[in-house]
């Protein structure tokens, strides 16, 4: 399209203050919606990463609380075997050798369990927590020498665990890994 036929006068004629006027009356609207766009689109930001870090917070909070009731609950467990266990020892105190050393141990470590028991059923995970602080503080060695020894157990128990594990897939026919289903039948007449 030409000019003439765009704004309806001669190429090469300067535009008149009225066409000017709604050039800039244009560019100056045109800048003003660009401004109210990028206010929009700055606050609809502003808002989405506010509603990014609610929802953020809340399922943080969702998964403490989870854990917490899962720990609160596997310490219920614990504090229920730790009572069968004391139950058990003192049953056997009962059963051994009247005033022999066994009984003792087993009415002691009984004694102890029982306690240990109540204690975790009074007083939950942050209680038990709060003990296993005040004790590491008290006695920083002794507790490193018990958190080294347990470690050290359960690595073994672990790697027991996984020797035994490997040495019973070792014997099976190995159906999971390659789908056979073990040895072919023999044909009706081949010698075994």
């Amino acid at each position: 399209m030409s000019e003439t036929q765009t704004t309806g006068r001669m190429p090469g004629t300067p535009p008149t203050a009225e066409e000017e006027s709604r050039v800039r009356s244009t560019a100056h609207g045109a800048a003003e919606q660009a401004s109210a766009l990028a206010s929009t689109g700055r606050d609809e930001v502003a808002r989405v990463a506010q509603d990014v870090r609610a929802q953020s917070t809340r399922l943080v909070g969702d998964a403490r609380s989870s854990a917490r009731d899962r720990a609160d609950a596997q310490f219920g467990q614990l504090a229920t075997r730790l009572q069968d266990l004391s139950g058990e020892l003192d049953e056997m105190s009962r059963n051994a050798r009247p005033h022999g050393p066994l009984a003792a141990v087993a009415h002691d470590g009984a004694t102890a369990m029982r306690q240990m028991s109540r204690h975790i059923e009074e007083g939950g995970l942050d209680a038990t927590l709060r003990d296993v602080r005040r004790f590491a503080r008290q006695r920083p060695f002794l507790f490193l020498g018990g958190a080294l020894a347990v470690g050290l157990v359960a690595g073994r128990v672990m790697r027991n665990a996984d020797l035994a594990t490997i040495g019973n897939e070792a014997r099976e026919p190995a159906t999971a890994a390659t789908g056979d289903a073990g040895p072919m039948p023999r044909a009706a007449g081949t010698p075994s």
